[in-house]
């Protein structure tokens, strides 16, 4: 492998929650053979790889002028490859870069990228000037990454940027099989004091009502009625956790729904791999699914929605479902159909996405390198 200079720049990186950062972390655990330098805003608590496999540069910006702060915070020109990890990087560097540099950059797409920046951007956004530097960065960079192909599909549908058409490629996220692996570690029963013959459902995620736990809830009361032996741990924090709680007390499902909090994502893998069945039924047309992924590789079957990038994630009636109503759900759930599913055949469909695979992806496309 060449010696290569890579900066992967984002401003969002863990512990700051989002799943852009999440990606740049994947990345620069990915790329850790070559000589990775992250550049990201500071964080008291910033999570600094154990193996100091990269390094990481931290800057200090304030709110409004925040673009200011990046413009020196590098030298740029040092590196062989820039990966603009989220929007804001691309921003600075259409608004900053020379074409040199931009020749030599990568833009990632996540999701709401078309949303945000082409369709409704805000007062703050207009005032920036930011869609006209975002797409000089678009048009000057080497190439466009997509988490998707819907996302792809989605982006090009919605900017109507079709003359950039041919340099979008779909390169899916990376899930890392150190973290990521069935595990015996937890008695998840004995924990929660879950009776051992229970079947029991997990969800990990922000708490927000577009993550379907409204509909989730729903389903479960209704479950609940023909089976007492059914459980549900909800992994994350977010604005909807007040209601949420609410409901689960005024339906006295308290000792059934389990509201387990945020936990380190190291510790994932002990849930994914303990329970029956992994379900989040989200109302957002997800870019991609890379929680469901994160699950499969532990052997847990998994259900989503039968939209958008979650269709890319799940092999349907074979790593999982995918789901058209909540009838079809409770039908799946209440006559245990998961149980069918071979945990071969579930953890198989989750290599495609592990670090190997995805690496080789990313050096025939974007290194241009070819064995």
């Amino acid at each position: 492998m060449n010696h290569k200079r890579v900066l992967i720049f984002s401003r969002e990186f863990p512990p700051k929650i989002g799943g852009a950062g999440t990606v740049a972390k994947q990345y620069a655990e990915m790329l850790s053979s070559y000589e990775v330098t992250v550049l990201t805003d500071y964080q008291k608590n910033l999570e600094i790889s154990h193996e100091k496999k990269f390094q990481i540069i931290k800057v200090k910006t304030l709110p409004k002028i925040w673009f200011l702060f990046y413009k020196k915070a590098i030298d740029f020109k040092k590196f062989d490859l820039i990966i603009l990890n989220d929007s804001d990087s691309a921003y600075i560097a259409g608004k900053y870069f020379r074409s040199e540099l931009l020749s030599k950059s990568i833009i990632f797409l996540h999701g709401s990228e078309p949303e945000y920046i082409f369709e409704n951007p805000s007062l703050t956004k207009k005032i920036l000037n930011f869609r006209k530097y975002y797409k000089r960065a678009l048009f000057g960079c080497n190439k466009i990454i997509s988490v998707s192909n819907y996302m792809k599909e989605k982006f090009l549908e919605k900017t109507m940027l079709n003359e950039i058409k041919d340099k979008i490629y779909t390169i899916y996220t990376p899930i890392n099989s150190k973290y990521f692996y069935k595990s015996s570690e937890l008695d998840i029963h004995a924990k929660y004091n879950i009776p051992k013959n229970a079947k029991i459902l997990l969800s990990v995620s922000r708490i927000i009502k577009n993550k379907g736990y409204l509909d989730k809830f729903n389903i479960f009361k209704k479950l609940i009625k023909e089976n007492k032996d059914l459980f549900w741990l909800i992994i994350g924090e977010g604005k909807y956790t007040k209601i949420l709680k609410e409901l689960i007390e005024k339906n006295d499902l308290t000792s059934n729904i389990i509201l387990v909090g945020k936990i380190p994502r190291n510790e994932l893998k002990n849930y994914y791999s303990n329970v029956d069945l992994f379900w989040l039924l989200s109302n957002f047309n997800e870019s991609f699914g890379l929680v469901y992924i994160e699950a499969q590789a532990c052997g847990c079957p998994v259900i989503g929605r039968n939209q958008a990038g979650v269709k890319e994630a799940i092999d349907n009636k074979r790593s999982g479902f995918l789901v058209n109503t909540d009838e079809e759900c409770f039908d799946i759930i209440n006559n245990k159909k998961y149980l069918l599913l071979k945990k071969d055949s579930i953890i198989n469909y989750s290599k495609r996405f592990n670090i190997k695979n995805q690496l080789e992806q990313f050096e025939k496309i974007v290194l241009e390198k070819v064995d």
